[in-house]
């Protein structure tokens, strides 16, 4: 499994991580700090690929900073608690790049998740949450999330499990 993830600017990154540390304490889960999972946006998923082939390809993809505004926080199915960022023009055109360069490869099998007609942008900042956490983090979420807005400044692409990073750009300035 590949994954093409988005990374920010120094403040929203100390924003995030106040906000995953919150979670852990509110909940007592603190899953995302134990296993120092670093604030990003996964913009693509995908497999069936091989390894070259798919560094090759996300080098080839161009692409420039852009910001993105994380209005509102959100819950996953999947015992997750997220921030959610707008999905403006700016992120849609970097998801189309990205998908319409590797779905050329005919094997290439994307997660149903992350695909432009289903893309669900979101920040994970809390993971793994029994019913009781979710409900302790969700109030905490209510009485101290304020909007703010965040600037990309790399872009990374890895294989999961083990993770390991296969290359990565930082992000010209616009």
């Amino acid at each position: 499994m590949y994954l093409i993830s988005l990374y920010f600017d120094a403040k929203a990154d100390h924003m995030i991580h106040n906000y995953m540390s919150l979670i852990a304490r509110q909940s007592e889960n603190d899953f995302m700090i134990q296993n120092q999972v670093p604030a990003h946006l996964t913009l693509l998923s995908f497999d069936h690929i091989e390894e070259n082939r798919a560094i090759e390809l996300f080098n080839k993809v161009s692409f420039q900073t852009g910001r993105l505004e994380v209005m509102s926080f959100g819950v996953l199915p999947s015992r997750a608690i997220y921030l959610a960022p707008l999905y403006n023009d700016y992120l849609h055109n970097l998801l189309k790049d990205f998908y319409y360069a590797f779905s050329m490869e005919g094997s290439v099998h994307f997660s149903q998740y992350y695909r432009p007609d289903r893309f669900l942008p979101h920040i994970t900042v809390g993971k793994t949450l029994k019913q009781n956490q979710m409900e302790k983090a969700c109030n905490a979420m209510i009485y101290t999330f304020t909007p703010f807005e965040l600037k990309v400044c790399k872009i990374e692409l890895a294989s999961n499990h083990p993770f390991r990073v296969l290359a990565q750009k930082k992000i010209p300035e616009l």
